[in-house]
């Protein structure tokens, strides 16, 4: 009989997600230290992106001890994306790490001068130093690449939809990398954009009021939706970082990373079994 502690939503079973949230975290750094020190050209564009994931993870980390739900939905949008960048660059090759560093260089230069108009208002940037800006020609060629024909700034840096990516990287990799990144997708994205742009439904979802026949709930019943929404998030994030390594060790040649996480994440399935069955 499954023990009643460690229940879906319950604060036992929250706490061990966070756990072993934790110990996938501390993995990940790992492969990021063997990603410094293979230091391949697409290495490099690589390296600073997981740190970035390790960051946001850190502070998703500290904001679930307080159980601030509606802020780590908007954190585990920006690391699932993040994750699959960087699989979907591993899985392009070399030409997909050019791209996007060339969108960033061309963005840095875009972000010296921009303006922002309203009304009869305008709020404008514009690079005064004292020396003129010299573009290189590599530079100039990667602004006209990412210039829409209406003269307008390209934002997107490849023309792949997240959808289009995660098809190329389930494609690639063995097949529970495409799972567990279409279950972040399908869990997280869609309500963490929402509360991302602050419509009405994002802050109703996250109180719980969004449910047909919703009606007021007491005070416990709400922190129970509330733990485990926040074991949710923790547990899918898991599978997440576990499918980042799994493809940085077909990369980087390293079995251990694979059996360490496969192992962590086993943990996980046998714990919520029923929630998250194969």
């Amino acid at each position: 009989m499954r023990n009643p502690k460690w229940e879906f939503g319950s604060i036992d079973a929250s706490y061990k997600s966070w756990q072993i949230f934790n110990r996938q975290v501390a993995l990940l750094e790992d492969g990021l230290k063997s990603v410094y020190l293979r230091g391949k050209d697409i290495d490099l564009t690589i390296f600073p992106l997981i740190y970035a994931i390790l960051d946001s993870c850190h502070s998703i980390s500290t904001l679930a001890q307080t159980g601030k739900v509606r802020d780590i939905f908007v954190l585990a949008r920006s690391v699932l994306e993040t994750i699959i960048n960087v699989c979907f660059i591993y899985a392009q090759g070399t030409e997909a790490a050019e791209k996007i560093s060339r969108h960033a260089e061309q963005k840095s230069i875009r972000d010296l001068e921009r303006e922002l108009r309203f009304n009869t208002s305008r709020i404008r940037l514009k690079w005064e130093g004292q020396d003129e800006l010299v573009l290189k020609e590599e530079v100039k060629q990667a602004l006209n690449e990412f210039t829409t024909t209406t003269g307008k700034d390209e934002r997107k840096w490849t023309p792949e939809n997240l959808i289009k990516r995660l098809e190329v990287i389930a494609s690639k990799y063995e097949a529970r990398v495409g799972t567990s990144l279409a279950f972040g997708i399908f869990s997280i994205y869609r309500h963490a954009s929402e509360i991302l742009h602050g419509t009405l439904f994002g802050v109703l979802f996250v109180l719980g009021f969004t449910k047909p026949n919703w009606k007021p709930i007491e005070k416990t019943e709400l922190e129970k939706l509330h733990v485990g929404n926040l074991q949710m998030l923790l547990i899918i994030l898991g599978f997440n970082i576990s499918a980042l390594i799994l493809v940085l060790s077909v990369e980087l040649d390293n079995k251990e990373l694979a059996e360490a996480t496969k192992l962590i994440t086993e943990e996980l399935k046998v714990l919520f079994e029923k929630e998250f069955s194969d």
